[in-house]
């Protein structure tokens, strides 16, 4: 029986695994240009040129409506067109796309997709990371967007500042984080957590004064969320503290 190597990643390093990465997505980017130049060939064969087809992926976009034509754009190609190399043309510029244009384009769509007034995303400051808000102003399909830039920017070699935490990646992998995670996510709450779990003594309700709600910063607005139902009116006790897992399930799963 043959045996793959790429079946075992724990055996490669990180640049050898970018470097597998890179040349597979070259391979699959050579099979979609070929698939595409057949099948002009074809259709000139046949007296049909109006339905050849680009060997690129171009994406015609404007830069102050980056976003739906983006959106637009990409919802109309198919997986196979997704494949091809990728060319990008702002509408009104007339600069060749050797790369430059490509990587403006995914630094200006992730800046416009992060802009805090859309709530997709929250900035934690003490770790500099980023996860998903829990009050989103967005339609579903914008994280879909989000995915494919990403998939995309990697696909074509272009690097894309995003600082996610490693339950992201866990997650990717159907991984269940753990309080580890959101002590990376955000420090302060994970260690405040751990104490509140690991309390020994069986005064927790006087001694933490805490019930199961949580406070949230919207656009400069506290809020009040409850973890349970009534979570106002019920005190964190030494026989009920291990319901705070919801509090975990609320910062890291319900994304």
């Amino acid at each position: 029986d043959s045996v793959t190597l790429c079946s075992y990643p724990f055996i490669f390093d990180a640049q050898a695994k970018t470097k597998m990465l890179q040349t597979d997505a070259e391979l699959q980017m050579q099979v979609a240009v070929n698939g595409a130049n057949l099948q002009n060939v074809f259709m000139l064969l046949t007296l049909e040129p109006l339905l050849a087809r680009s060997p690129f992926l171009v994406l015609h976009v404007r830069r102050n409506h980056l976003v739906g034509d983006a959106l637009r754009e990409l919802s109309i190609h198919s997986d196979i067109d997704l494949k091809k190399p990728l060319k990008v043309i702002f509408d009104g510029e007339e600069a060749v796309d050797a790369g430059g244009v490509t990587k403006e384009f995914f630094l200006l769509l992730l800046k416009e997709l992060l802009n805090p007034i859309y709530g997709m995303f929250t900035y934690y400051q003490d770790s500099q990371l980023l996860w998903f808000s829990d009050t989103c102003f967005v339609e579903r399909n914008w994280f879909h967007l989000i995915g494919i830039t990403c998939g995309l920017a990697i696909y074509n070699s272009t690097v894309v500042d995003l600082h996610f935490p490693l339950a992201l990646y866990k997650k990717l992998l159907n991984v269940k984080p753990g309080l580890e995670d959101l002590k990376e996510l955000s420090p302060t709450e994970g260690r405040s957590l751990q104490e509140l779990l690991d309390y020994p003594g069986e005064d927790v309700e006087e001694t933490f004064c805490l019930n199961f709600t949580v406070c949230r910063e919207s656009y400069g607005v506290i809020k009040q969320k409850k973890l349970i139902p009534g979570g106002d009116r019920v005190a964190v006790r030494k026989d009920n503290s291990p319901g705070l897992k919801c509090y975990f399930d609320l910062s890291m799963e319900k994304v």
